[in-house]
Parts: structure tokens; C-alpha cells; sequence
């Protein structure tokens, strides 16, 4: 009995000191900005939109996209295909991208499994002279404001009267 009261209040002191950590790091994202290393305009506009953690993966993979090499193997009005190899290694990766959605891809399908943007995409963004995230590429869940959109959603599906559990897990999913 003794090894279960030991447990829980061991649960209970980790767990504020959680949410006290996370509180922290809210205060930081809504107050100020993370370290930009270079002044570039979509580095900025990542520290504008992205948590601080997030943010630093975002800086983490966009300089990284300095060693990788793209090749153009096809170009036309609306679409472009590249070869993008990362110096010293061996594997190539296609990218492609599409000039009137702002829609990439890469065969490594980083984005698609983590859901943040991964260098291959960002050294495609630099070579078309995107100088902001393209919003389809700003998911909720990495957003400074992911909180106050779950907020939000719940207060607008709690004046509905069709309160639809399957629609609010729509909402938490987006």
C-alpha cells in the first residue's frame, strides 16, 4: 500500500512540474521571439508562427538545406522536378514542385510521416524565392495559437446543438 501512495504522489508532483514547464514555454512563444540565426524573411515568419521548439527544428532544417544540391531534370509552367542530394552521401531524393498551389513533394516524405517541413522542401522554397511558409504547410498542432483554436472549436460546437463527437475530433485532428 505504501509502494502506491509513493507512486501517485510521485505522479502528482511530475506532472505539475510538467504543466509548469509547459506553461513556461507558452509564456516565451507568446512573448517574444527565438533566436533567428540568419536574417532571412521565411525564418521569420517561422518564429512568427511556430512554438519555440518547433521553431528551432525549423531553423535546425533550413540551414541543414545549405548541404543539399539540387538538380533540375524538369520544368515546365506549373510543374518542377529536382534531384536533391545531400553533400557526401549517396541518395537522391525527387522534389517536386508545383508553382500555382505552392505545393511540394519529396520521395522521402518527411513532411507527410512528421508533418513539419524538412530541408529537401525548404531548399526547393529558397531556389522558387518563397519568402513565407505557405499557409497549407503551417499545421495547427506546431502553431503558437494550437491552444487557442481548441478553445475556440470547442466553444463554437458547444453552442451548437448538433454537439457531433465525431466532428470535434475532426477539429482536434486539423
Amino acid at each position: 500500500m505504501m509502494d502506491l501512495i509513493k507512486f501517485v504522489l510521485y505522479y502528482e508532483k511530475e506532472t505539475k512540474e510538467m504543466r509548469l514547464m509547459e506553461l513556461e514555454e507558452d509564456y516565451r512563444c507568446e512573448n517574444g521571439t527565438p533566436h533567428i540565426k540568419v536574417s532571412s524573411r521565411i525564418l521569420i515568419h517561422g518564429a512568427h508562427v511556430y512554438t519555440n521548439k518547433l521553431f528551432r527544428f525549423f531553423q535546425k532544417e533550413l540551414m541543414g538545406g545549405i548541404r543539399v544540391r539540387m538538380k533540375e531534370v524538369f520544368s515546365d509552367s506549373e510543374l518542377c522536378i529536382y534531384e536533391a542530394m545531400k553533400e557526401g552521401r549517396q541518395r537522391v531524393y525527387e522534389v517536386k514542385f508545383h508553382s500555382l498551389t505552392f505545393d511540394v513533394s519529396c520521395s522521402c516524405k518527411l513532411f507527410e510521416s512528421i508533418g513539419m517541413l524538412y530541408r529537401h522542401a525548404l531548399k526547393m522554397f529558397d531556389l522558387k524565392i518563397l519568402t513565407s511558409i505557405p499557409e497549407h504547410y503551417i499545421l495547427m498542432r506546431w502553431n503558437k495559437d494550437a491552444k487557442k483554436g481548441i478553445f475556440m472549436s470547442f466553444d463554437k460546437y458547444a453552442q451548437s446543438s448538433e454537439n457531433d463527437k465525431s466532428l470535434q475530433f475532426y477539429v482536434l485532428a486539423s
